[in-house]
């Protein structure tokens, strides 16, 4: 897990954006602090197989028939549904002590050993519901520990260390 460093006598540690959208931290005083995107995104492979079709009646007073994209025809719609499976993340950046790499929960579920990888924890939310920042981070949980055959175990460094049960 990374460090931090000190600064003037202040802890201090670096976060590396790597979504596409500005990481906007909402601070109890009412401060905001916005990181912007680094430029590096890490994004799961994703992979897509058409399962089925749901159909979908609109009725005429479905539509907000006054915006210009409006170009739903009234009657029945065949919506596919997928099914999605999510692989490898290329371009990994390697561990680094002191820096935390803030990416998507789905990044940081297929990276459970990457305690430097955080997410969003908290969210704010604006009038409409829409998302405007976070409160707090979020990592994944501890990952296993001794007694499995493949256990991670934490030491006090923060480091991690992986155990491979070789009595099989």
């Amino acid at each position: 897990m990374p460090s931090t460093n000190k600064n003037n006598g202040e802890s201090m540690t670096t976060i590396k954006n790597m979504t596409e959208h500005d990481l906007t931290i909402m601070l109890d005083n009412g401060e905001k602090i916005i990181i912007p995107p680094s430029g590096d995104v890490l994004r799961c492979e994703e992979t897509s197989t058409k399962k089925f079709d749901v159909t979908v009646y609109c009725p005429h007073d479905c539509y907000e028939s006054e915006t210009e994209y409006d170009t739903t025809e009234v009657g029945e719609h065949m919506i596919p549904v997928l099914a999605k499976s999510f692989g490898k993340i290329e371009n990994l950046p390697p561990s680094d002590d002191e820096t935390f790499y803030f990416v998507s929960q789905l990044v940081a579920s297929h990276c459970p050993t990457r305690l430097d990888f955080i997410f969003p924890g908290e969210l704010v939310r604006g009038e409409g519901g829409q998302i405007i920042g976070l409160k707090s981070f979020a990592t994944m949980p501890d990952p296993p520990r001794e007694g499995n055959s493949n256990a991670i175990k934490h030491t006090q460094a923060g480091k991690i260390e992986k155990k491979m049960d070789r009595s099989r």
